[in-house]
This record gives structure tokens, sequence and C-alpha cells, in this order.
């Protein structure tokens, strides 16, 4: 069982996860709609992999707060995750998510001490080596919206696919869809 976990603002129905769920056609394949707040979003998760988690196994995929959901999930539950341009708060606030400037289309975010504390719950300090090797990062150095060194410092030992170019939604992502097969392959083969 895959679960794609969107990221925030998006939903179920995003271009990613119809793409994945097409990738994934006739495997269990779930892309739930999640609340934008972060307790609830990740309350909602727990809840599935926990029914799922009984039955089954379980990888997931996330993308960009989706994908700090994805570590945490990972982490908790000792599950696989590929992470596409995933969102790495800066708990010294000093860097994170870049603010477009007003000639860019693109949304307008700041990490504000809020946000920091709402998402510090579900905060991995510092990934363990057995988690890392159970990730893949799909990163483009190109982001528009966060600062990609900020995943790679937080995951040296993780899997990684770096691009340069690309942007938040990650452009080209098909192009990877063999690496993320084998990498699920590896964690979800049947015993």
């Amino acid at each position: 069982m895959l679960i794609y976990i969107h990221g925030y603002g998006s939903n179920g129905l995003s271009e990613k996860a119809r793409h994945y769920q097409k990738l994934f056609e006739g495997e269990a394949f779930l892309t739930p709609t999640l609340s934008t707040e972060s307790r609830l979003a990740v309350h909602t998760l727990d809840n599935l992999i926990q029914a799922l988690g009984h039955h089954e196994k379980v990888g997931l995929i996330g993308s960009s707060l989706g994908g700090y959901f994805a570590i945490y999930l990972a982490h908790k539950y000792k599950l696989p995750a590929v992470l596409i341009n995933p969102a790495i708060p800066p708990w010294d606030q000093q860097s994170g998510l870049k603010r477009a400037d007003k000639s860019d289309a693109s949304p307008r975010f700041i990490w504000q001490a809020e946000h920091l504390e709402r998402l510090s719950t579900f905060r991995v300090a510092s990934p363990s080596p057995s988690l890392q090797k159970r990730l893949l990062l799909l990163q483009q150095l190109d982001d528009e919206v966060l600062e990609a060194k900020l995943a790679l410092d937080y995951l040296p030992q993780a899997q990684q696919i770096i691009t340069s170019g690309g942007g938040h939604r990650f452009r080209g992502i098909e192009q990877y869809d063999q690496n993320v097969l084998d990498f699920f392959a590896k964690f979800l083969k049947a015993d």
C-alpha cells in the first residue's frame, strides 16, 4: 500500500498525486486530501497507517510539507518514503521558505514562529542512519519556494537524486519513475 501525502494548499487530486496513482496502477494506492492544520493532517495519516499496517506493508510519497510529514511517519512506523522537494523547517529561522519578489507569480510564504511551533511536534531532530536508508530524496536545486540546501544537509545519508533547474513542483518528475519503482520494490516486496 502506498500513500501519497500532498503539500500545503494542495490536495489528493494534484498533478503529482495523479501521476503516481497512474504509475502504481493496479496496486493499492491512496491519495487523501488532508487538512491544512498540521495536527489534523498527521492524525489522519496516523490513523490510516495504523489501520493498514496490520494487514500490509506501507510506503509513503510526500511532496513539500507532505515530505516533512513523511519523514516523521517513516521514523515513527519504520516505513520507506520518497520525498519530493520536502519542506525542512529552518529551526533557526535564518532561512527556509523563500519570499518571491513582486514580479513572481509563485506563492509568498514566510516561516513564522507559530508555524515552527505547530510543526515542532512532528520534528525528527536528527534522522538516524537507519531512517535515512529508508528515504529517497528527489530534490531540484532551483526550488523557488523552499531552500533546497536544508533538505540536503538534513538527510546526507538518504539516497538522493539531485537535479539543477526545475522548481518546487519538480519539473520532469516522470524521468525518475524507475528510481521510485525500484526503491519501493526493495522495501515493499512480498516476503
